[in-house]
């Protein structure tokens, strides 16, 4: 990668957005073999300091606490959708004739930049800092703070508006926003096919090559031909079998909620603190890094938007190691050396009983080593017709709803997994539930 200031690159105030590069740039990617880039502006966007953030950010989060392997980023995604999205503009004709050559540009930077706001530990950061990474994401495009900002707005004015409007789904022509973000679009092809492999797991494979083939598009959505419904159908299966089968492993919900409960944890020791007006050096360091990695908006209006990864979250769980808080200490112990909560699903009145009694025992707050959810399994459903349906353009050129051609599909549509009720809770406790339950059923033998 180029070590310049990216903004070098830009020949002048003026210069056009279709700049190209003086030759073809490629990243080798086991996904899709080589990304290629052309455009000079995109170039520079992945030179920037804030897209070289994703480097330093899970694509899955705690998942790589479960799949060993599954190492890889936002950046490696990012590079992967914006591929897929410079594939569908070059392979098919129907989005290439509705697209002019500045829209085709700004659609690929809104590709590639459609993560730019994830946080550490991608979806989960979001419960820390409680601002979407949707919205920071437009955040970051808009700032005049960023690189990114100051490379779009050099390139064209108003460029910057005009992505996070692709992002933000009000784009004119809509397929901008469809390519991205809908039912079959970009960003899920590449994730399910790039966890898939980097998990080690079949679920997520699908035959993208033909859904590329039979792909067609209006002015308002992208669409699918009926001969390749069978490819359609082995996609949303992938959905389906990587949410429950990857996406929502509770031992991955596991790990997030350690980092969940550090967090709440210090926010108690603050608290309790600013009550007692109590100095606390020499854990003000680490306070004020905890306190700008839950204020991310603040980072931004710094200009430090760029530090906002795992590195520093790291340094911050690294740091409590030497707190003076004993829960706070162990939390980050746990988080560290993967020392997880035990969980249940479906516990009964007698194990919580047994739970908190042993809680109380070991003099260990409920409010941190217990943890009580109510999981919705129908949001995660891998398929839906409630907003932009997949659609399936029939023989006589009509256009049906996936489902009603796909028994499949129609079926997806009808599955709701019960709803759970779930309890997390240190390892020490284990041996005593074990013992009640085995004690009861041998006294029902």
């Amino acid at each position: 990668m180029n070590p310049t200031n990216p903004l070098d690159n830009l020949k002048a105030p003026g210069s056009l957005l279709e700049q190209k590069t003086s030759e073809t740039k490629v990243f080798r990617d086991p996904i899709h073999g080589y990304i290629r880039v052309e455009y000079q502006i995109v170039w520079d966007l992945i030179n920037s300091r804030e897209f070289q953030r994703l480097r330093r950010i899970h694509q899955l989060g705690g998942v790589s606490l479960v799949y060993h392997n599954a190492e890889h980023t936002r950046f490696s995604h990012s590079l992967g959708v914006y591929e897929l999205c410079r594939r569908m503009i070059t392979e098919v004709d129907s989005i290439r004739s509705i697209l002019n050559q500045q829209e085709q540009i700004t659609v690929l930077i809104a590709a590639l930049l459609h993560d730019i706001g994830h946080g550490p530990y991608s979806h989960f950061f979001e419960s820390i800092s409680k601002i979407s990474h949707e919205d920071l994401g437009t955040m970051i495009i808009e700032s005049d703070q960023t690189e990114i900002n100051q490379i779009l707005e050099k390139a064209q004015n108003g460029l910057s508006k005009r992505v996070t409007s692709i992002l933000k789904k009000e784009s004119e022509p809509h397929l901008m926003s469809s390519m991205i973000s809908s039912q079959i679009d970009a960003d899920r092809m590449d994730f399910l096919l790039r966890d898939a492999f980097e998990t080690g797991t079949t679920y997520g494979n699908f035959d993208l090559e033909r859904i590329l083939r039979t792909l067609r598009a209006d002015q308002d959505s992208l669409f699918i031909k009926k001969s390749g419904i069978h490819s359609v159908e082995d996609y949303i299966m992938a959905r389906y079998q990587m949410y429950f089968q990857v996406y929502q492993h509770p031992d991955s919900y596991g790990y997030e909620l350690l980092i969940e409960r550090f967090f709440k944890r210090l926010e108690q020791i603050e608290n309790e603190n600013q009550m007692m007006n109590k100095d606390l050096d020499p854990d003000k360091q680490m306070i004020d890094m905890a306190s700008d990695l839950k204020n991310p908006l603040r980072m931004l209006h710094k200009g430090q938007i760029h530090l906002l990864d795992e590195t520093l979250l790291n340094m911050v769980i690294r740091k409590a190691l030497d707190f003076h808080d004993e829960i706070l200490k162990d939390l980050a112990e746990r988080i560290i050396n993967r020392k997880l909560f035990k969980w249940m699903d479906q516990p009964g009145d007698q194990d919580l009983k047994i739970i908190r009694a042993e809680l109380k025992k070991h003099n260990l707050p409920e409010s941190i080593y217990l943890q009580e959810i109510e999981l919705s399994t129908g949001e995660y459903l891998p398929y839906h017709e409630k907003s932009e349906p997949i659609l399936v353009l029939d023989m006589d050129g009509s256009r049906k709803y996936l489902s009603e051609c796909s028994a499949i599909a129609k079926a997806l549509l009808s599955v709701q997994k019960p709803d759970s009720h779930r309890i997390y809770f240190p390892e020490l406790i284990l041996d005593t539930l074990i013992k009640d339950q085995t004690d009861n059923k041998n006294s029902y033998d």
